[in-house]
């Protein structure tokens, strides 16, 4: 039985996991509530400017350990402000980087479909990641949601024909997973101008017709009221 160590063997590696108890996370994130509410925003503005990536990465597996119990309203606030979540780089314009929930508060799907996406989410693979991201009360976006909320957004805001079809070819080959995903999926995609014209432009469903309607194709002979394309 040990019961006093020797001044040159104090710091050993093995003396202190055995008989020093290491931080818990919520030891961590008191320390961490402490500093911000003595140095108000200069600890962020330091954490985002002076700490490596690894060093944010590692911070945000570690703190995602935490019990969900230990957490404190204040506690969720701080951890909030951190820029300490990385975000995915999937579009044309975009890095990836450090932000914090209040920054970006939507998590990007485990699996990510084939396509550009140009707004900023959460890389939440890492379970650890994603556990504490859920107690900072982040929307995890399903396929079907980051489609909806995020890709047709952008395609109505400012549509690329490439960018369309693409979205459009993934959408055909799982549509059916994506109405189980989120059941008014198709209520959002009648809103997206996906069907192209004679004269080049895009609309939605419900300004053109069906053209395998033999009565309405007399109606409107000669006229622009039909998809033309692949969809």
């Amino acid at each position: 039985v040990i019961t006093e160590v020797v001044p040159y063997v104090q710091s050993h590696a093995t003396v202190v996991g055995n008989f020093i108890r290491l931080p818990l996370p919520e030891d961590v994130i008191d320390c961490i509530a402490t500093a911000i509410k003595n140095s108000g925003t200069k600890a962020i503005d330091e954490m985002r400017v002076n700490t490596s990536a690894e060093e944010k990465r590692a911070l945000c597996e570690f703190l995602g350990r935490s019990d969900d119990h230990a957490l404190q309203p204040d506690h969720v606030r701080i951890l909030s402000a951190l820029p300490m979540f990385e975000t995915i780089a999937y579009g044309q314009e975009l890095t990836k980087d450090f932000v914090s929930v209040q920054e970006v508060n939507l998590g990007a799907p485990k699996s990510l479909p084939v396509m550009r996406i140009n707004t900023k989410l959460l890389d939440l693979n890492k379970d650890t990641v994603r556990s504490l991201a859920l107690k900072l009360k982040v929307k995890i976006l399903s396929q079907a949601e980051l489609l909806t909320n995020v890709v047709f957004h952008e395609l109505t805001t400012n549509l690329e024909p490439e960018r369309l079809e693409q979205t459009m070819d993934f959408v055909m080959d799982n549509l059916y997973r994506l109405q189980q995903e989120k059941p008014d999926f198709v209520d959002h995609l009648q809103k997206l101008p996906f069907l192209a014209t004679p004269d080049g432009k895009h609309v939605t469903v419900t300004e053109l017709f069906d053209p395998e309607v033999e009565l309405l194709k007399d109606l409107f002979y000669a006229e622009d009221k039909f998809p033309v394309g692949k969809f």
